[in-house]
C-alpha cells in the first residue's frame, strides 16, 4: 500500500504537467514489463529477495494510475452513462474471482512462468486496444489551464473596452438613460426634456432643496 500510494501521489503530479493519458499509458507499459520479467525470471522464484521487490514495483506501476482512469471517466463520460461504466467496473472486479480460479489451473498445468506470460500478454492487448486509442482524445491538464487562463483574459479585455466606451456614442440623436436616486438627483431624460421644455423655476428650486437636505449635488 506505501508504494502505491506514492506512485499515485507521483502520477498525479507528473499527471497536471505531462498529461493523464500521457502517464497512465507509459505507467501500464513498464508494470507489464515488469510482469514479463516475473514470467522470464523462473529461475529465481526460489529467491524472496529477487521476486518479491520486482512483484512490488509492477504493482505499483499498474495500481498508481487508478484515479487518474477514474478522473478521465468522470470528466468524459456524460451523466447519464457512468451508472454504465460503474456496472462494468463491477463486473471487472467480480472478474478478479474469475481469473484467479483459471489463473490456478494455468499454474497447476503450466506453472508460474507461462501464467505471468499470459498475463502480461492480455495486458498489453487492452492497453492497443483501449488506452492508446484515448490517447489524442483526452486533453491535458496543462493545455485546459491555458484556455481557461486565455479566455479569462479575453474577458478582462472586453471588460475593459467596455468600460472605456463613452456614454453617449457620436453621432447618437437620442440621450441614453442615466438613472439617479428618485427624488435627489435628476436622471439624463428629466433634464434633457425640462431643457427642451424651458427648464422650469419651480424644478430647479425642488433640486437645490433636495442637495440642501441631503448635502450631495447629485
Amino acid at each position: 500500500p506505501v508504494i502505491v500510494a506514492a506512485g499515485t501521489v507521483g502520477a498525479t503530479k507528473v499527471a497536471k504537467r505531462a498529461g493523464r493519458m500521457q502517464v497512465t499509458i507509459p505507467c501500464d507499459l513498464l508494470g507489464i514489463c515488469m510482469t514479463m520479467t516475473m514470467s522470464l525470471a523462473r529461475p529465481f522464484y526460489g529467491l524472496p529477495y529477487v521476486m518479491i521487490p520486482i512483484y512490488l514495483v509492477r504493482c505499483g506501476f499498474m495500481w498508481s494510475t487508478l484515479g487518474l482512469s477514474y478522473s478521465i471517466i468522470a470528466d468524459y463520460v456524460p451523466k447519464e452513462y457512468r451508472a454504465r461504466w460503474n456496472t462494468l467496473e463491477s463486473i471487472a472486479s467480480f472478474g478478479w474471482s474469475g481469473s484467479a480460479v483459471l489463473g490456478g489451473h494455468l499454474v497447476a498445468k503450466h506453472g508460474y512462468s507461462v501464467t505471468f506470460a499470459i498475463t502480461a500478454s492480455v495486458q498489453l492487448l487492452g492497453v492497443l486496444l483501449f488506452a492508446l486509442p484515448l490517447l489524442p482524445l483526452v486533453a491535458k491538464e496543462s493545455d485546459i489551464q491555458k484556455l481557461v487562463e486565455t479566455h479569462k483574459q479575453e474577458e478582462a479585455e472586453d471588460l475593459g473596452s467596455a468600460l472605456e466606451e463613452p456614454l453617449l456614442p457620436q453621432g447618437a440623436s437620442t440621450p441614453l438613460p442615466i438613472r439617479g436616486l428618485p427624488g435627489v438627483s435628476p436622471t439624463y431624460e428629466e433634464v434633457a426634456s425640462e431643457q427642451h421644455q424651458g427648464a422650469s423655476l419651480s424644478r430647479s428650486l425642488n433640486h437645490l432643496e433636495n442637495v440642501a437636505r441631503f448635502g450631495s449635488l447629485g
